[in-house]
């Protein structure tokens, strides 16, 4: 059976898309590796059966879409859903447009920190909210949208497991009326969307190396190597394929593209270079 879109009235006030794939009755079995979950109102409509296409099959990709939400009752939704998400799991969260037209920004702003703070085992993509061309680019509420972009930026910034996917996407790819994503702006959207998850999760998958030896090391030079740690004599070179990337700092080092590291017993001088 194919996947479909679902839809049940919210007491009259909203209507709610629950996006859900028929894994049961799939004739072969997939492995899944991550879990997207969707979260927003009017402008993903659509969005979540359009990511699953774009994504491998180790993706399951589902969803709940409440037309004309505000942000709380978004970050409130499936809850049970989101307590079964992990590390290498994502939700994708667009929440706040309906806020924002009704001067109501602060309410949203506050309810998608608390949402991102009860979630912290997961990886949490943020998408912020599309400016309205149906309105003059000095209309207060295109005003109030720039303004709650830039608090949503800062508040994503504050949060590792957080990012930030700036859409800016231009006129044509709205609606005639200028307030939703046409066909093709939401397509962009979807892709930006792939792109973002991706980078997240290669990122997770980033494997550190521990440099707890260090102390030891520098009293007595380790000759072996053991619980994962790398010995250090007086110089220490790794090279690492272009799987993983570069970061190094004090406390780890995560290595990338041929990156040399050098250190002798006296000062801890690292070296990065890519060859």
């Amino acid at each position: 059976m194919d996947a479909r879109d679902t839809l049940q009235q919210n007491h009259g006030r909203n209507t709610v898309i629950k996006n859900s794939t028929s894994t049961e009755s799939t004739k072969h079995t997939r492995i899944v590796q991550h879990k997207v979950l969707m979260l927003g109102d009017s402008h993903l409509k659509g969005s979540v059966v359009k990511l699953r296409s774009e994504l491998s099959p180790k993706f399951k990709v589902f969803g709940v879409i409440r037309l004309g939400a505000g942000a709380e009752q978004i970050v409130n939704s499936s809850a049970e859903d989101l307590q079964n998400l992990h590390s290498h799991d994502v939700v994708v969260l667009n929440a706040g447009a309906n806020d924002v037209y009704k001067n109501n920004k602060g309410v949203a702003l506050t309810q998608i920190t608390k949402f991102i703070q009860r979630n912290y085992g997961t990886n949490i993509i943020i998408l912020d909210i599309p400016q309205r061309y149906d309105l003059s680019s000095s209309s207060c509420v295109n005003s109030e949208t720039e303004e709650f972009n830039r608090q949503l930026k800062k508040i994503a910034t504050l949060y590792n497991h957080v990012s930030l996917l700036e859409t800016n996407l231009k006129r044509e790819c709205f609606k005639k009326h200028g307030l939703h994503w046409n066909s093709l702006g939401k397509t962009l959207v979807v892709k930006l969307i792939s792109m973002q998850i991706n980078k997240v999760l290669r990122k997770e998958l980033l494997t550190p190396v521990n440099l707890t030896w260090i102390d030891n090391a520098l009293l007595g030079n380790v000759d072996s190597c053991s619980e994962g740690m790398i010995p250090l004599s007086v110089n220490v070179n790794v090279s690492m394929d272009s799987e993983n990337t570069v970061s190094c700092n004090e406390e780890m080092i995560t290595l990338s593209d041929n990156v040399n590291i050098s250190m002798d017993s006296e000062n801890i001088r690292n070296s990065l270079t890519q060859s």
